[in-house]
């Protein structure tokens, strides 16, 4: 990415909220037009990550506590994985 911080007002549109998402920012979260995109507060600060389902349907035979755990880990830490896959390609 080009810079480590950008600035963008928010705008209204009908009864919504809007804000302008740099086309950087979405390069950098393997998001795109129409994707759905998930909100997080976590340590005071707001987390902007692209929604994706996990497809855990072939682990019939795991304990629904274990994939519980791993649905959080790996919402909680996808930007992460992900960037650490990014440098690895690298």
């Amino acid at each position: 990415m080009k810079r480590e911080e950008y600035t963008e007002r928010i705008r209204k549109h009908q009864d919504e909220h809007m804000i302008k998402i740099p086309s950087e920012i979405l390069a950098f979260l393997h998001a795109h037009q129409g994707d759905e995109m998930a909100f997080q507060i976590v340590d005071n600060q707001v987390v902007i990550r692209p929604s994706r389902q996990l497809d855990l349907t072939g682990l019939k035979l795991v304990e629904d506590d274990f994939i519980d755990g791993m649905r959080h880990v790996l919402e909680r830490y996808d930007q992460t994985f992900r960037t650490l896959a990014d440098r690895r390609g690298e």
